[in-house]
């Protein structure tokens, strides 16, 4: 039994935001949350290349989470969101109730810290925040970010299953092309190389 067509376009939309930002923490842990020796080897290459990337996909993921938990409607307006989708399963069959309103629940408590931050940072910037008037946010741990994440995949998942297709493994993302890991491979073999020229093993000429 495929999704309902009642609901099937906010479901379309909400399943590929739910991949991407799952697809987007992937390469962030991969290339950032790695063993020392990764950090000082990306620092060596391009250091204010990848804290330009670093910084582009935390601020992408956090607003994407906080756009997905955000109300129904605001400012009159209707939302894509999980609260959204909340709703309008329940239109169409009420007995989901206490299996998917938890789940959307965890979701919103869980990306509190991101939408907090999102909106006196991020999104807005709030004048005693930035003037250091009040004490100054926490930043989003992994931790919070990663359960905020595996909360609305639960959520996704809960509505999926209910209607008989088979739940999505959003946190397995495949990279097609190479990702972060074989980004890292090929710097790797540049330093290495480099470090070979520097100790004359290779001359400075070599291969032009």
């Amino acid at each position: 039994m495929p999704i309902p067509s009642e609901i099937a376009k906010l479901w379309e939309v909400l399943d590929e935001e739910t991949t991407m930002v799952h697809a987007y923490w992937r390469v962030f842990t991969q290339l950032f949350m790695g063993p020392q020796e990764q950090m000082d080897l990306l620092d060596r290459s391009a250091g204010f290349f990848f804290l330009a990337v670093q910084d582009a996909l935390a601020t992408d993921i956090q607003l994407t989470v906080s756009k997905l938990a955000d109300p129904a409607k605001s400012f009159g307006k209707e939302n894509a969101t999980v609260q959204h989708l909340l709703n309008d399963a329940l239109k169409l069959d009420p007995t989901l109730k206490p299996k998917i309103e938890p789940q959307c629940g965890k979701f919103i408590d869980a990306s509190k810290p991101v939408r907090d931050l999102r909106n006196k940072v991020i999104a807005h910037l709030d004048l005693a925040t930035a003037t250091k008037t009040v004490p100054p946010l926490p930043g989003a741990t992994a931790n919070e970010v990663r359960a905020a994440l595996n909360a609305l995949a639960e959520f996704m998942n809960a509505i999926q299953t209910h209607f008989g297709e088979a739940p999505t493994a959003y946190g397995m993302f495949g990279m097609m092309g190479g990702g972060p890991k074989e980004l890292v491979a090929m710097l790797r073999t540049a330093d290495r190389y480099l470090e070979r020229q520097k100790s004359g093993a290779i001359p400075w000429d070599d291969g032009r």
